[in-house]
């Protein structure tokens, strides 16, 4: 019995130093961390935030280099003149790193299948070397239906027509309103 009177109290201690010395531990390791609070977070922060702006220059060349229905003939086995000049410029104007050349996607994978052949085929012809990987894309080209455009054109037109045109009065020539005074002194 004596011995489990001595016992308790020493594995009391024993396993309260072992619980105070994780407290002072993970204390100064909190502490550390507050006082450098910030520091850990600002590279991968400013690392989102170039990768966002990377990310966004990416497909902004996606959009502009991208081939859609416009540029394609009906049977879509050809490039039309718009497409051969688009391909021109994707290919000669473009920065060498934005070369690529996007072939939105058809409607069936048999035009699709077309289109990339013939923009592959168009761009060996035009190319002096190696050139830009041809790819699918899924992204749709901003255009605008000729529908819209002829509406909206039609009423800018009428609404210019209906503002009244300045009409300048005329110099009246009135004696009394003259501002060449003469001191009346």
């Amino acid at each position: 019995m004596r011995y489990l009177i001595v016992a308790i109290p020493v594995l009391l201690l024993s396993g309260a130093s072992a619980v105070a010395g994780d407290w002072w531990t993970n204390y100064w390791t909190d502490w550390h961390r507050n006082n450098a609070w910030m520091e850990p977070f600002v590279y991968p922060d400013r690392a989102s935030v170039c990768n966002f702006n990377q990310l966004q220059i990416a497909k902004g060349w996606q959009l502009q280099d991208t081939l859609g229905d416009p540029h394609f003939e009906a049977d879509n086995v050809r490039l039309s003149p718009t497409g051969l000049n688009k391909l021109r410029w994707i290919m000669t104007q473009n920065p060498a790193q934005h070369r690529n050349v996007f072939v939105q996607r058809g409607l069936s994978d048999d035009t699709t299948t077309k289109r990339l052949a013939a923009v592959q085929q168009a761009a060996a012809e035009m190319a002096r070397g190696p050139f830009g990987d041809v790819i699918v894309s899924d992204t749709p080209i901003p255009t605008t239906p000729a529908e819209s455009v002829v509406i909206n054109n039609a009423w800018l037109t009428t609404y210019m027509q209906s503002i009244p045109k300045p009409v300048p009065k005329a110099f009246t020539g009135d004696a009394g309103s003259g501002g060449s005074g003469s001191g009346g002194q």
